[in-house]
């Protein structure tokens, strides 16, 4: 369950409360007594989710409990990893139909039943049914899935949805069952359309229609992993071929593997009822997954084993239409040990210039090389791709002076694209849907920014590539970039556009980069990734730590966060071509996101991580406050405090310094000399508290422009859906400020 449960009697009488477990039992340390006015804080990490548990409770005057107010009500325990939750009393014992555990149970079982719903249009015999569900068919998913235990307790919490009006009878009065029963969702519920949406799901070999109850991203981020319910998405059915070579339909899932517990097993089944299976593939063997090319329908998926399977062989899938076979091939390629060639090409930034016919020529032309740890790449005409593996990048400084060691690449990624460049070669940059590299020696590359022109041999350095690890790469030689590029000339030009012109512009219009020249731009955008998003793709949750600072290269993405109060998913903002984003990260590296990214179409980025943009800092000698200049001057901007109102946001910034703090972490003391004025950034949720002798002040803002702090007098402006609060407070006998938050910036 985890997470925290305050707990305060709110009643004049004393309080006696218990939680046992399915068998009956006292769950340890839920043995409470509370006397009127008092609050307890309990930890739920020894309540296991999906669990059925039974809260019992007595309110007497500290007599016999059968003179007592009792309570007494079963749940399934849920999520509580993220919030807090602060319950009394008079809340529990309260007659409402729907109390506040119930509630929060609900929220939960939607959360987790509701994605094995599988609505069609059904036939029996002869009559159809219109957008039903069947209930074995459910209890099923929950079983194999591990969200209940046994078919019992799947049963029940169906049973609770069906009382709730979640689940509606086609047979009036009917119970629900584990039987061959139809019933209906009703997704105008208001937990359901707060939890998820119903959306048409292409996996289907007739012409009925078919729907799947997708939860919103940012209400599965509060579960135990997000990436676990993406995983629960893929079941349907696929035809497998046999060993004699006849096609065979079953049902397909991926579920959690019995064995290990942190591996996953494609298992398949002869209908969707039945727990009893007929085959599985370990996503453990998994080597390759990619389409099988001799296919011209498009919808046959071969996977390819590793040599010590079990299984021997490829296992050959056939998907009722194309659109379900790439929705297969991308789930099963995050368990492949390696990506072909034409998958490589695919989920790199090439794909954003090449067409299908392209890839397929390109990756044809491809030589597979084999790296041992610690070996040079050296063959400085060619490009290539990583497929496997770690490569270093060193920046040679002055003679006599050992290579420094500058970034890690790791697949995906691409390296030596200069070749591709119009008139003269560029400055690398690594690509990366998991990154990218760039071009060795750079003695007299020239680089193109607007205005500028950069010689590299005023920089000074080159740049070395060798292997950290056993590594593979594609690589295309002199010879067969030619004979691409006879059949396919316009590609020069459109990779010069994008590694060259398409890069500088979002470096300008990044305010984060402003403040560096041009030979400092040169040595970051060999630091820098592309990461490829496909429509739809999560490119990460709320609450997962963060790492990486984004620039929107192409495409759209939203950033959306989960709404506790009203249970529902909020749409913070849409993120455009150059829009930038998680520059915290970089400062503050772990710090949990405050949101869910998720790609509205077809994305690009360019991403800059936190041990490259160390690296950047140490081997340029640059200090984090010039490179934070103009998001300084940005926040002065939005803060508008009256104090610096006639003093320029240039000069403000240049004396501002970037610090950061640990939470709990004191930030002044009373008695400290007040040569400071704290203003916190970037406009994220935080929480500032403010300890005085006489005076307390708790705020919880959600975005803050900013928070000024000084020795005898407290201010703090903030906005809170479009509201601007105030506070003053006296500091003369006692203060201390306790931060809750992690980064703020002070002015001399």
């Amino acid at each position: 369950m985890g997470g925290k449960i305050s707990i305060h009697n709110d009643i004049e009488k004393h309080v006696s409360a218990v939680l046992l477990d399915r068998r009956r039992n006292l769950v340890e340390s839920w043995n409470l007594k509370l006397k009127p006015g008092h609050t307890i804080e309990q930890r739920g990490d020894g309540v296991i989710v999906n669990e059925p548990y039974t809260l019992k409770l007595f309110a007497g005057n500290g007599s016999a409990q059968n003179e007592s107010t009792k309570f007494e009500r079963r749940f399934f325990a849920f999520y509580n990893n993220v919030i807090d939750l602060k319950v009394k009393i008079s809340e529990i014992l309260a007659k409402k139909r729907r109390g506040w555990l119930q509630l929060l149970q609900l929220k939960h079982l939607v959360g987790e039943v509701l994605p094995g719903v599988r609505i069609e249009d059904r036939d029996y015999y002869g009559e159809i049914y219109e957008e039903c569900f069947i209930a074995n068919e459910l209890v099923t998913y929950l079983i194999l899935h591990k969200v209940a235990r046994s078919a019992d307790l799947a049963v029940e919490m169906c049973s609770i949805l069906l009382r709730e009006g979640i689940f509606q009878e086609v047979i009036e009065g009917q119970e629900f069952m584990n039987d061959f029963i139809f019933f209906r969702l009703d997704d105008s519920h208001q937990v359901v359309r707060t939890q998820g949406r119903l959306q048409k799901s292409l996996d289907t070999w007739d012409n009925m229609s078919n729907y799947r109850f997708h939860t919103f991203t940012a209400t599965a981020s509060r579960m135990l992993s997000p990436r676990v319910v993406e995983i629960r998405a893929h079941e349907g059915w696929l035809e497998k071929k046999s060993k004699f070579g006849f096609w065979q339909i079953r049902f397909f899932r991926i579920l959690p593997s019995d064995e290990v517990r942190s591996s996953s097993t494609l298992a398949y089944f002869n209908d969707t009822v039945s727990t009893e299976l007929k085959g599985e593939v370990p996503t453990t063997d998994i080597q390759q997954v990619e389409r099988y090319e001799r296919d011209r329908s498009n919808r046959i998926i071969c996977i390819k084993l590793v040599p010590e399977s079990k299984l021997r062989g490829s296992v050959y899938l056939r998907a009722p239409n194309p659109d379900v076979c790439e929705r297969w091939v991308v789930a099963l390629q995050k368990f492949a040990k390696s990506l072909s060639p034409v998958d490589v090409v695919k989920r790199s930034a090439l794909m954003f210039v090449f067409t299908d016919k392209m890839v397929r020529e390109f990756a044809k032309r491809l030589e597979l090389k084999k790296v041992r740890r610690g070996q040079s790449i050296e063959e400085f005409d060619t490009f290539y791709l990583l497929r496997q593996g770690k490569i270093g990048i060193f920046i040679q400084g002055k003679e006599g002076k050992a290579p420094e060691f500058y970034c890690e690449r790791t697949p995906i990624c691409f390296f030596g694209e200069s070749v591709f460049h119009v008139g003269s070669r560029s400055p690398t940059l690594r690509s990366r849907r998991f990154s990218f590299s760039r071009s060795p020696k750079m003695e007299s590359i020239k680089l193109s920014m607007g205005s500028r022109r950069l010689s590299m041999r005023s920089y000074g350095k080159s740049v070395i590539y060798k292997a950290m690890e056993e590594s593979e790469i594609l690589r295309l030689t002199p010879e067969h970039r030619e004979a691409f590029l006879k059949n396919f000339g316009e590609v020069r030009g459109r990779l010069d556009v994008m590694l060259r012109v398409g890069i500088d512009r979002c470096l300008e219009k990044t305010p984060f980069f402003k403040e560096l020249n041009a030979a400092q731009v040169a040595q970051l955008k060999m630091g820098l990734h592309f990461h490829s998003l496909k429509k739809d793709e999560v490119l990460f949750y709320e609450g997962e730590p963060g790492r990486d600072f984004f620039i929107v290269y192409a495409g759209t993405l939203v950033i959306s966060q989960y709404d506790i109060q009203n249970g529902r998913e909020v749409i913070l903002k849409k993120l455009k071509k150059d829009d930038n984003f998680g520059e915290i990260a970089l400062l503050v590296p772990g710090m949990p996101r405050t949101a869910t990214v998720k790609a509205t179409d077809d994305a690009l980025l360019l991403s800059l991580d936190e041990d490259t943009f160390k690296s950047f800092m140490r081997l340029t000698q640059l200090d984090v406050n010039r490179i934070m200049k103009q998001d300084m001057m940005s926040t002065f901007e939005k803060c508008e405090i009256p104090f610096f109102e006639n003093i320029s946001k240039e000069k403000l910034a240049e004396r501002c310094k970037i610090e950061t703090f640990d939470a709990g972490t004191d930030i002044f003391k009373e008695g400290d000399f007040g040569d400071k004025s704290p203003s916190l950034t970037p406009a994220q949720k935080k929480t500032i508290k403010l300890e005085f002798k006489h005076t307390h002040i708790h705020m919880h803002v959600m975005k803050m422009r900013t928070s000024l702090c000084g020795c005898g007098r407290v201010l703090v402006r903030a906005n809170t859906a479009h509201k601007l609060t105030r506070t003053h407070a006296r500091t003369h006998k006692h203060a201390r400020t306790h931060a809750h938050t992690h980064t703020h910036t002070h002015t001399h």
